[in-house]
Protein backbone atom coordinates (compact mmCIF):
# COMPACT_ATOMS: atom_id res chain seq x y z
CA UNK A 1 0.00 0.00 0.00
CA UNK A 2 2.79 2.46 0.58
CA UNK A 3 4.62 1.54 -2.64
CA UNK A 4 2.00 1.66 -4.94
CA UNK A 5 1.40 5.52 -5.13
CA UNK A 6 4.19 6.98 -5.96
CA UNK A 7 3.34 4.93 -9.41
CA UNK A 8 0.52 6.81 -9.51
CA UNK A 9 3.21 9.87 -11.13
CA UNK A 10 5.12 7.84 -12.89
CA UNK A 11 5.58 8.74 -16.41
CA UNK A 12 5.06 6.03 -18.30
CA UNK A 13 0.88 5.57 -18.85
CA UNK A 14 0.47 1.48 -18.52
CA UNK A 15 1.98 1.97 -15.20
CA UNK A 16 0.29 4.36 -13.85
CA UNK A 17 -2.93 2.33 -15.32
CA UNK A 18 -1.62 -0.44 -13.56
CA UNK A 19 -1.02 1.48 -9.89
CA UNK A 20 -4.71 2.96 -10.12
CA UNK A 21 -5.77 -0.48 -10.56
CA UNK A 22 -3.92 -1.73 -8.07
CA UNK A 23 -4.68 0.34 -5.71
CA UNK A 24 -8.65 0.59 -6.58
CA UNK A 25 -8.43 -2.99 -6.23
CA UNK A 26 -7.09 -2.84 -3.04
CA UNK A 27 -9.34 0.11 -1.84
CA UNK A 28 -12.64 -1.76 -2.67
CA UNK A 29 -12.16 -4.40 -0.09
CA UNK A 30 -9.96 -2.27 2.42
CA UNK A 31 -11.54 0.54 1.92
CA UNK A 32 -12.07 1.95 5.10
CA UNK A 33 -11.23 -0.04 7.40
CA UNK A 34 -8.33 -1.74 6.67
CA UNK A 35 -6.67 1.77 4.67
CA UNK A 36 -8.59 4.83 5.53
CA UNK A 37 -5.83 7.01 4.25
CA UNK A 38 -6.84 5.93 0.61
CA UNK A 39 -9.30 8.66 -0.05
CA UNK A 40 -7.20 11.33 1.61
CA UNK A 41 -4.04 10.55 -0.14
CA UNK A 42 -5.98 10.34 -3.27
CA UNK A 43 -7.25 14.06 -3.11
CA UNK A 44 -3.47 15.04 -1.90
CA UNK A 45 -2.23 13.79 -5.04
CA UNK A 46 -4.61 15.65 -6.88
CA UNK A 47 -3.12 19.07 -5.67
CA UNK A 48 -0.17 18.02 -6.99
CA UNK A 49 1.16 19.89 -9.67
CA UNK A 50 2.64 16.71 -11.44
CA UNK A 51 0.18 16.23 -14.30
CA UNK A 52 0.99 12.62 -14.48
CA UNK A 53 0.54 12.16 -10.60
CA UNK A 54 -3.04 14.10 -10.79
CA UNK A 55 -3.79 11.93 -14.42
CA UNK A 56 -3.18 8.66 -12.57
CA UNK A 57 -4.70 9.36 -9.07
CA UNK A 58 -7.82 10.42 -11.16
CA UNK A 59 -7.73 6.94 -13.12
CA UNK A 60 -7.41 5.64 -9.48
CA UNK A 61 -10.21 7.48 -8.52
CA UNK A 62 -12.50 6.42 -11.66
CA UNK A 63 -11.16 2.74 -10.97
CA UNK A 64 -12.65 3.28 -7.08
CA UNK A 65 -15.93 5.02 -7.81
CA UNK A 66 -17.31 1.52 -9.26
CA UNK A 67 -16.41 -0.02 -6.41
CA UNK A 68 -17.30 2.16 -2.93
CA UNK A 69 -20.39 3.70 -1.61
CA UNK A 70 -21.98 6.95 -1.81
CA UNK A 71 -21.47 7.41 1.93
CA UNK A 72 -17.64 6.41 1.67
CA UNK A 73 -17.57 9.13 -1.20
CA UNK A 74 -19.36 11.44 1.16
CA UNK A 75 -16.39 11.89 4.07
CA UNK A 76 -13.39 13.16 1.73
CA UNK A 77 -15.87 15.05 -0.57
CA UNK A 78 -15.10 18.37 1.15
CA UNK A 79 -11.54 17.60 -0.21
CA UNK A 80 -12.49 15.96 -3.26
CA UNK A 81 -14.76 18.39 -5.04
CA UNK A 82 -12.32 21.75 -4.80
CA UNK A 83 -9.06 19.67 -5.71
CA UNK A 84 -11.05 18.32 -8.79
CA UNK A 85 -12.79 21.94 -9.56
CA UNK A 86 -9.24 22.95 -9.52
CA UNK A 87 -7.90 20.98 -12.09
CA UNK A 88 -10.67 21.90 -14.04
CA UNK A 89 -10.14 25.52 -14.15
CA UNK A 90 -6.05 24.63 -14.42
CA UNK A 91 -4.92 25.21 -18.14
CA UNK A 92 -1.64 23.59 -16.87
CA UNK A 93 -3.23 19.86 -17.37
CA UNK A 94 -3.86 18.57 -20.82
CA UNK A 95 -8.50 18.83 -21.85
CA UNK A 96 -8.47 14.84 -21.17
CA UNK A 97 -7.08 15.06 -18.05
CA UNK A 98 -9.38 17.90 -16.89
CA UNK A 99 -12.43 16.50 -18.66
CA UNK A 100 -11.86 13.08 -16.52
CA UNK A 101 -11.57 15.63 -13.68
CA UNK A 102 -15.52 16.13 -14.22
CA UNK A 103 -16.19 12.62 -15.00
Amino acid sequence: RKVLPRFLGDPHPLLRSAAAMAMASMGQWDYPERWPELLPSLVKCLEDKNPNLVQGSLRCLGFLAEHITDEQVAKSIHRLAPALLKILKTPQFSLEVRAKSIK
